[in-house]
């Protein structure tokens, strides 16, 4: 005898071989690393008492996830941090370059951790 929610999961294994469902599951699966990482920092329960201290928590635990990524970029891999900061200052009807480096550019100077300016 089948399940009697045989015919969803049938119809929840074909969605997920669709490539629309590939996508969204590719943004999804990045989402639910940084939720399981913030939980690891606490925030599966709140220490704090009243709507107000639990949003100042959360985004506190945010802000030191974010700043932990931030450090780890800067001590890694120098190349992945300036293309995460040309794609946060990308603008899409100019080439991506940090307004920074472009003045560095034109006055003469370097910054060695950013690469070889163009």
């Amino acid at each position: 005898m089948l399940h009697y929610h045989e015919s969803h999961l049938i119809a929840a294994r074909q969605r997920q071989k669709t490539e629309e469902f590939q996508v969204v599951y590719h943004i999804r699966a990045k989402v639910e690393r940084k939720i399981a990482e913030m939980v690891n920092h606490g925030m599966r329960q709140a220490r704090y008492i009243g709507w107000v201290k639990k949003e100042l928590q959360a985004l506190w635990t945010g802000a030191a996830v974010n700043l932990k990524r931030l450090f780890k970029l800067i001590q890694g891999d120098f190349c992945r941090l300036r293309g995460a900061l040309d794609s946060l200052f990308a603008r899409k009807s100019r080439p991506m370059r940090l307004p920074a480096v472009s003045l560095l550019t034109r006055s003469g100077q370097t910054m060695p951790f950013l690469g070889e300016l163009d």
